[in-house]
């Protein structure tokens, strides 16, 4: 999110031919991640940290999962998603972090990017096939919305694909949690699950492929 807000494509490539070049990408703003609206589709563990880091970061966030409840001592409420469509117009960014199951998959199509305000950016570290390829390669053509990918449809993204080349789109190969602050958190959530399923006899977080509890 970070880096596409800030056009860092653009300087890495502008390092590697030694041009001191302070211009954004065919004339784009400069954006920045505080005072954004951010709209976090899937407000589980993934949702939720993501949720504390954007809050540090000055962001308005909206949270948005299956089912409409009550807020916790991060956000006011967390939205239904049958209220996506009058929710997103108001989204700076499209931050997208729910599981992929029957219920989510093609949850964006072609009618929530179309939502979408100008110079949106769309943010998937959830799973490709939450998003529409063409529909978001399209969005992103037309210049209209920008796009960071930790995922994609296909995955992999194989050779000559157009996403690869569509202006306006970061994509990264899923390679998000991948760093070694992430094996000692994944040992802690495998400890509560266990712990939970040993005292209480089910699991905390359940994920029913015909309906998301995201």
């Amino acid at each position: 999110m970070l880096a596409a807000q800030r056009h860092l494509p653009k300087h890495v490539l502008s390092q590697a031919a030694e041009t001191w070049d302070r211009s954004t990408p065919e004339g784009q703003p400069w954006r920045s991640l505080a005072d954004s609206t951010v709209l976090v589709l899937g407000y589980g563990g993934i949702g939720k940290a993501l949720t504390r880091r954007l809050l540090a970061a000055e962001c308005e966030v909206v949270a948005v999962a299956s089912r409409d409840r009550e807020g916790d001592e991060l956000v006011d409420r967390v939205h239904g998603t049958d209220r996506l469509p009058e929710l997103v117009p108001t989204a700076d960014v499209l931050a997208v972090c729910v599981p992929l199951t029957d219920a989510t998959t093609g949850l964006v199509d072609a009618q929530v990017l179309a939502a979408l305000p100008d110079d949106a950016l769309v943010v998937n570290v959830a799973r490709g096939g939450v998003v529409d390829t063409g529909a978001l390669m399209a969005e992103c053509a037309s210049g209209r919305l920008r796009a960071a990918l930790d995922v994609t449809d296909p995955e992999p993204l194989p050779d000559g694909h157009p996403l690869w080349s569509t202006p306006g789109v970061l994509v990264v190969p899923h390679v998000g949690g991948a760093s070694p602050a992430s094996f000692p958190r994944m040992g802690r959530y495998l400890h509560r699950q266990l712990t939970a399923y040993r005292d209480r006899g089910r699991l905390d977080h359940v994920v029913a492929t015909g309906g998301a509890h995201a």
